[in-house]
């Protein structure tokens, strides 16, 4: 799941609900030092990660993505967080641009106990509303190509990741269906672990 999931499915405080967001961007060395509940919020989003990947009904949305083989889990990823904002309404009583302003309000608080680095990427994911922007393919498409210039430029060559948002519309239906099948077992293993 993506930042999105990771955000709705977080339970706890507030800063365990950072870890659970940003747990992706906070690398191990710059844990030292934060909160305990900020890293309760980094393990869930580990295991959250882990049943995720391991998880049959994602291997088959995966295999539905088949132009950029080695990226596909992070595909997926991307497009089930436009399947949980465009029904949003059906999973959560609050507005989807209500949970994001809470959301990127918890971040604005606890952003300068965060790495520098995290602290210019937040910035961008709230002023940009990366959050809310998954509700359209267009915002999909935008995702993936900011995506696609932070691993291009690790990977020293140009990856296009968005056109990708070819597999998505080419398997909405069968993708959407996945997501649905899914989400709530996913749901279920949260709370279980809870």
């Amino acid at each position: 799941m993506n930042w999105l999931a990771h955000a709705f499915l977080a339970n706890g405080d507030v800063e365990s609900r950072l870890g659970n967001l940003l747990a992706d961007m906070v690398k191990r060395q710059d844990r030292i030092g934060m909160s305990e509940s900020f890293l309760r919020g980094v393990c869930a989003h580990e295991a959250l990660d882990r049943f995720t990947d391991a998880h049959a009904i994602v291997r088959r949305s995966r295999a539905r993505v088949r132009g950029f083989r080695l990226m596909n889990g992070i595909l997926v990823d991307i497009f089930y967080d436009h399947f949980l904002a465009s029904r949003w309404g059906q999973l959560s009583d609050q507005p989807l641009e209500q949970f994001t302003a809470n959301v990127y309000g918890e971040i604005r608080h606890f952003a300068p106990t965060l790495p520098l680095h995290v602290q210019g990427i937040v910035g961008r994911l709230i002023e940009e509303d990366w959050l809310t922007s998954y509700r359209t393919v267009d915002g999909i498409e935008t995702a993936l190509r900011r995506l696609s210039v932070r691993f291009s430029a690790r990977r020293g060559r140009e990856l296009a990741l968005e056109r990708a948002v070819k597999d998505l519309v080419d398997n909405f239906e069968g993708l959407e269906d996945d997501f649905g099948e899914f989400f709530p077992q996913l749901q279920r293993y949260v709370n279980r672990k809870s």
